[in-house]
């Protein structure tokens, strides 16, 4: 399976006109191992999927971000990696699915991946993960500064790193 490994991100600074705060901004705090305190990387969903006019079950363990003691400062990090989800019917994986591993302010809409027909899922591609994505922080003005410290590591595959506001 193809990985995304971030194995450095750590939001240092948000400066915004009024000083607004993110949360455990620097990921110093952790629940356990994928909860990094503020943030939300893990959700578990078995969605019902119909897939010309059979029944399937999308069985997803969503854990994209993992605690890393490779960090530019302080003493953790956030790795996020791809995650892998299962198309079934009646017991039987069909499909394998790549999800983009993401790790937001926000929450999951797991209820919103039951739109998703089965080509958008095996064609990641295609597939817009923002859709199913709420929440966050509020945000009065639009931040001047966004710091964040990446590293990067690969075996055929991409990285798209984002911040969305809106």
């Amino acid at each position: 399976m193809k990985k995304i490994f971030t194995t450095l991100f750590a939001v240092l600074a948000m400066t915004f006109a009024f000083a607004q705060v993110v949360p455990n901004g620097g990921l110093e705090e952790w629940t356990d191992t994928h909860t990094p305190v503020g943030w939300n990387a893990t959700f578990d969903a078995n969605i019902p999927v119909d897939y010309n006019g059979m029944s399937l079950n999308v069985v997803i363990d969503y854990q994209a971000a993992t605690r890393n003691a490779t960090s530019h400062s302080g003493d953790y990090a956030a790795q996020i990696s791809t995650q892998s989800a299962q198309a079934q019917m009646m017991g039987m994986t069909l499909y394998n699915i790549n999800l983009p591993g993401i790790m937001q302010l926000g929450q999951f809409n797991v209820e919103g991946f039951s739109t998703l027909d089965v080509g958008e899922m095996t064609n990641p591609e295609n597939l817009d993960m923002t859709q199913y994505l709420y929440g966050g922080i509020a945000c009065s003005q639009v931040p001047s500064k966004v710091t964040a410290w990446v590293a990067y590591t690969t075996t055929e595959d991409t990285l798209t790193a984002g911040v969305v506001l809106t």
